[in-house]
């Protein structure tokens, strides 16, 4: 929907999918899906909005990061909070998915052999990495349909303008976002912008 229409899911969550443009320079062109999971708020007295988690990655589906540090998060900002976070373009349960591999094996074979040595620039693991970093690129390029292909819309000022957008959607005036450098290190504490 092109509105938050949410729905009760995971035992006492909201889930969502936010229908927004996939070019925000064609509003009314494609569209990307994004899967929106949220952590309501239990003090609705002392209401103070929506805290946005993003769990880093890149790569990393905030949807699945709801599910494992969700509870965690809600219990370390307090119960006057939403606890939002969302499967950014490209990844999850967010349509169009992006990916560089046909199947979730051939990725699982592609990454078996991934990490085997240790990088060194006087060895051959370098060369080994730049020509597995180089037939990466091929493949998703190919893949992807190149630089006029739907990645080009997978980005972080995209991303933030989905952020910005789902926070209108919400009601709210601004941006409350916690980010993460990985799935498990705080990068900033929430704050407003």
């Amino acid at each position: 929907s092109k509105e938050l229409n949410w729905v009760p899911c995971y035992s006492g969550q909201k889930c969502a999918r936010l229908l927004l443009p996939l070019d925000y320079e064609r509003p009314d062109g494609a569209q990307t899906a994004i899967a929106i999971r949220m952590i309501p708020a239990t003090d609705k007295e002392h209401y103070d909005g929506t805290i946005f988690l993003n769990p880093g990655g890149p790569g990393g589906s905030g949807v699945g990061y709801i599910e494992r540090r969700g509870r965690d998060i809600s219990l370390i900002v307090g119960s006057s909070y939403d606890v939002l976070s969302f499967d950014p373009r490209g990844i999850g349960y967010t349509t169009p998915q992006i990916s560089c591999f046909d199947t979730k094996s051939q990725r699982d074979i592609w990454d078996t052999q991934d990490g085997h040595e240790i990088l060194a620039v006087n060895g051959t693991s370098a060369g080994i990495f730049r020509a597995r970093a180089e037939l990466l690129g091929e493949r998703c390029e190919e893949r992807l349909g190149g630089p006029d292909g739907v990645a080009r819309f997978v980005n972080t000022p995209n991303v933030a303008r989905d952020m910005l957008e789902m926070t209108q959607k919400l009601g709210q005036e601004k941006l409350q976002y916690w980010g993460f450098v990985s799935l498990a290190e705080p990068l900033i504490r929430p704050r407003t912008v």
